[in-house]
């Protein structure tokens, strides 16, 4: 179903900005998050060390390869007789042990490794993308904010003119107002290079050129409640690719130990052979003679039995156990910090939008309204002005500090379902081409 899903998703983009076109490209986060794990040129970049794994399993489990021996000598600066012998040997070394089975699973083992590498990188990068679009979104909503409340200022502004012209208000409170106009202006564009910034990030995840348009559609408005989320530490820990990978870590760790010990006895020589001579029979003078034989060369574990490897082995199981264990806590208090924070900043920004945003525009106006009966001053005209102002400020930062927070959530439970989509495999391993 999610596959399904994320390659509806990624219909979104033209075929145009795939190439880096200036085709516009709306999209939501789902959409920018499939794009992502499609495009993204440095996780393209870590799959191909799950290749390389996969083509040192291929090539994993052989034989050395074969020994061709050559022997010739004869009696020139000896007797002079004419005596000569040549030999041609065939050497091939055989394992006395399973270690070329146990080599073979270790790089099997060590796939499974980088497989889960990969799918952290994945759920990393499904992360970023996703803090990136609220934090995008949340510029620009500081952008609209600053734009709504220049239009109030100069409307002021508009207002306070023509009355200072019939003498009825001083020229102060219009200098004043075109002030507070000014930084609206500088906190707009300060807002709108941030959300350049953010938009440039974007491009990069996604794997879009510096000239891509690219139109976000990201909703910042607060659920009527927080999203139900069931968290189970033992499901949370099967989701998660980190603690996975410290598991198949050790697992790394028992078939280097199994190799370690495979590799406490050297490979048994069996040598096949040929030998022709040439000697001096008396009284028959030079005969030739060939010998074919078979030998063999044993190896003899006095001395070094590979005991290095094999404690170091035992050192790392024990290592790869601890690292599981704290790990599987680190998790647990992660999800436990998430879940408290995002509760407190969704009543955060509960508290801080709804009404009291309505009572701030109803101050406002209320105040404009009797600054022009002449009941008001401007200075409460402009201090209403920068109540709202930083009301809404807050508000738009507390809903952008919720969802970054259930973004956080989500992400230490693994529960973002694109993770565990792998959409064209980058990875397939060549035998000559592909085994």
């Amino acid at each position: 179903m999610y596959s399904k899903f994320i390659i509806t998703a990624l219909l979104v983009f033209s075929a145009r900005c795939l190439d880096g076109a200036d085709a516009p490209v709306p999209v939501g986060p789902d959409a920018a998050v499939a794009r992502a794990l499609t495009a993204n040129k440095h996780l393209h970049a870590a799959q191909l060390e799950l290749r390389r794994a996969r083509v040192q399993l291929y090539w994993e489990g052989r034989l050395d390869n074969p020994e061709l021996e050559f022997a010739a000598a004869d009696d020139t600066f000896g007797n002079g007789e004419g005596e000569a012998t040549f030999e041609i040997a065939f050497v091939q070394k055989f394992p006395l042990t399973s270690r070329l089975r146990s080599a073979k699973e270790l790089r099997r083992v060590q796939v499974a490794l980088a497989q889960t590498e990969i799918n952290e990188r994945r759920r990393t990068l499904a992360n970023q993308v996703r803090r990136a679009c609220i934090e995008y979104a949340a510029t620009r909503g500081k952008i609209s904010l600053y734009s709504q409340l220049a239009r109030i200022n100069e409307e002021i502004v508009t207002f306070l003119s023509a009355v200072a012209e019939r003498g009825e208000a001083s020229r102060l409170d219009v200098a004043g107002a075109r002030l507070s106009g000014n930084s609206l202006h500088r906190e707009s564009k300060a807002a709108t290079a941030e959300s350049e910034r953010w938009l440039g990030r974007l491009r990069s995840l996604l794997g879009l050129k510096a000239d891509a348009e690219l139109t976000l559609d990201v909703d910042l408005n607060l659920p009527a409640k927080p999203p139900s989320l069931r968290l189970n530490l033992g499901n949370v820990l099967i989701q998660r690719p980190d603690y996975q990978a410290t598991l198949i870590g050790s697992n790394v760790a028992r078939a280097e130990l199994t190799l370690a010990e495979a590799g406490s006895l050297e490979d048994l020589a069996v040598k096949l052979f040929a030998e022709h001579e040439r000697t001096t029979d008396d009284p028959g003078g030079l005969n030739d003679n060939t010998i074919i034989g078979l030998g063999f060369s044993f190896p003899l574990p006095l001395r070094k039995r590979n005991q290095p490897a094999i404690e170091s082995a035992r050192i790392d199981i024990a290592q790869r156990r601890l690292e599981s264990d704290a790990m599987a806590l680190k998790i647990e208090n992660e999800i436990a910090v998430a879940r408290a924070t995002r509760n407190t900043a969704f009543e955060a920004a509960r508290d801080a939008s709804g009404e009291i945003l309505e009572l701030a525009d109803s101050n406002l106006q209320g105040y404009r309204d009797a600054y022009s009966a002449g009941q008001a001053s401007f200075t409460q005209v402009q201090r209403a002005q920068e109540q709202k102002l930083e009301l809404e400020k807050a508000a738009l930062e507390l809903a952008r500090e919720y969802h970054l927070a259930d973004i956080t959530l989500k992400y230490a439970a693994a529960a973002d379902p694109f993770t565990n989509y792998t959409a064209g495999d980058h990875t397939k391993t060549p035998g000559k081409t592909n085994p």
